[in-house]
């Protein structure tokens, strides 16, 4: 045998890597057993700090260009684009018909009734009746817009 087909075989041997592109990190299968090993298959070691600080570098990553993803795919696909606002058209369409059909089962329609202004009664009592209530649900709507708006809290 001369060297190419030595190192071809020997290419051949090696398991394929099909991991996406980037960063990977060492998690382990729940599938795979070390018969050495004290712990249960499907036990996962604790996730030390920097695989969580790599964790979320890529989700914060992930986060940050999903509106750029959302563009380029609107932009990109035209028919795509279309299925998707036919399909929401017709997922609210579903949605209606469906609470028309409860309406009109017996006794549907009053418990509907009865447990919307039950959870308007309490969130009344728990948010709006005193004022440090008020005051921390304000609080929490500031926070949640913050969020959704991307400003930095002071």
């Amino acid at each position: 045998m001369n060297d190419q087909n030595k190192q071809e075989l020997e290419a051949a041997d090696k398991p394929v890597d099909s991991s996406p592109p980037g960063p990977s990190l060492p998690i382990s299968s729940p599938m795979t057993h070390n018969p050495q090993s004290s712990q249960q298959p499907g036990d996962r070691p604790p996730l030390t700090a920097e695989q969580v600080s790599a964790l979320s570098k890529q989700l914060l990553e992930f986060i940050q260009q999903l509106p750029v993803y959302m563009f380029n795919t609107f932009q990109t696909s035209p028919l795509r684009t279309a299925g998707l606002v036919l399909g929401a058209i017709f997922g609210v369409k579903l949605g209606f018909a469906i609470l028309d059909a409860l309406n009109d089962i017996p006794l549907v329609s009053p418990t509907f009734e009865l447990v919307g202004i039950g959870y308007t009664a309490w969130f009344t009592y728990r948010y709006l009746l005193f004022a440090p209530n008020r005051k921390e649900l304000g609080e929490q709507i500031d926070t949640i817009s913050a969020k959704i708006l991307g400003k930095k809290n002071n």
